[in-house]
């Protein structure tokens, strides 16, 4: 390339040396910055460097500073779209997402990467430990999540083939919940939860709420020429409600349940309900509240049995002989 054509460059090049090669703990002087950029074909003088700071300062997303050590002027840059904590916390997140395959993890990482210097890259890099963990084997996953926010922003109805696990041929693999038939489905949100993403929405046949998990869609479509059932009720949808009320995100009839409990169960239900539930102190050590719109089904149970005989429910009776007949259930398998 002439060297006219990588002059038109330079500022886009200095841009690139500030942020590969500098941090707030990696600092560069001038004649170092003046020695890069003649190793793209680039020729600057002293005056020059100082004039293309001050313009890209005027970016915004970064600032680039100058620290004073001895006689030499070092500059850096620093307040960059995201810290290295911050990067840290999405580095971790994209590994321990099981919705998101090894790989499509590991590109990820590089991408984010590109956010910070080569000095703080290779610490994100020596981050990634978590090699061999669970994780889906669905690599549409992430045109699947495409399509799902885009049937939300634009309310349209999707349709897609819903998966399960199963054992044939002597291997374990997804195999479709139920042979050839698709979902219609009128969108209301995505969620994470439980280590997760879910996809939630109406059934477009019966008219009811259903989860689904995003690693087991596939076939996905957008549908433009149907209507949607409760299309303005998408932007108002009560996330955190669906997610504190449904165990494990299965949908099931919500009823108000009231409970007693131990104080050494506290915090497990204050870390499942939250800080707002009201709570009585019934004496003798034991407290009570009512857990509100609470999906009452096995996953439920479920929860509640690991809390153990620090807890019992109250009332509605009709949940209580539910509750009865569930370890009526599971004491049968012993």
């Amino acid at each position: 390339m002439p060297k006219s054509e990588n002059q038109k460059l330079k500022l886009f090049r200095l841009l690139e040396i500030f942020w590969r090669y500098t941090d707030e703990s990696h600092m560069i002087t001038t004649p170092e910055i003046i020695a890069k950029l003649e190793s793209y074909e680039i020729i600057v003088e002293r005056k020059t460097v100082y004039a293309d700071i001050r313009e890209l300062n005027k970016l915004g997303g970064f600032k680039i500073k100058k620290k004073k050590k001895g006689v030499n002027t070092y500059y850096y840059i620093s307040d960059k779209i995201f810290s290295i904590s911050q990067l840290k916390i999405l580095v971790d997140a994209s590994q321990a997402f099981k919705f998101i395959p090894e790989d499509t993890s590991e590109m990820l990482i590089k991408k984010l990467a590109l956010f910070s210097s080569k000095y703080e890259s290779d610490g994100l890099k020596h981050q990634v430990r978590l090699r061999g963990r669970i994780k889906t084997k669905n690599h549409v996953v992430l045109e699947v999540i495409d399509t799902l926010n885009e049937a939300i922003t634009k309310k349209k109805i999707v349709r897609f083939k819903y998966y399960k696990w199963g054992y044939e041929d002597n291997k374990i693999q997804l195999k479709e919940r139920h042979e050839n038939f698709v979902y219609s489905i009128s969108p209301r949100a995505l969620v994470y939860n439980d280590e997760n993403y879910y996809f939630i929405g109406i059934d477009e046949k019966i008219k009811k709420e259903k989860f689904f998990r995003v690693d087991k869609m596939k076939d996905i479509e957008l549908v433009e020429d149907e209507k949607m059932t409760g299309a303005n009720k998408t932007d108002t949808y009560d996330i955190v409600g669906c997610v504190n009320s449904n165990f494990d995100m299965y949908a099931a009839k919500k009823e108000n349940v009231k409970i007693e409990f131990k104080e050494d169960v506290l915090g497990v239900i204050i870390d499942r309900f939250g800080t707002d539930i009201r709570i009585i102190d019934k004496g003798d050590g034991w407290y009570g509240t009512t857990l509100m719109n609470v999906g009452v089904a096995n996953t439920f149970f479920g929860w509640f049995f690991i809390i153990g005989m620090s807890a019992k429910i109250v009332s509605p009776s009709h949940v209580r002989d539910k509750y009865r007949e569930y370890l009526l259930e599971q004491l049968n398998n012993y």
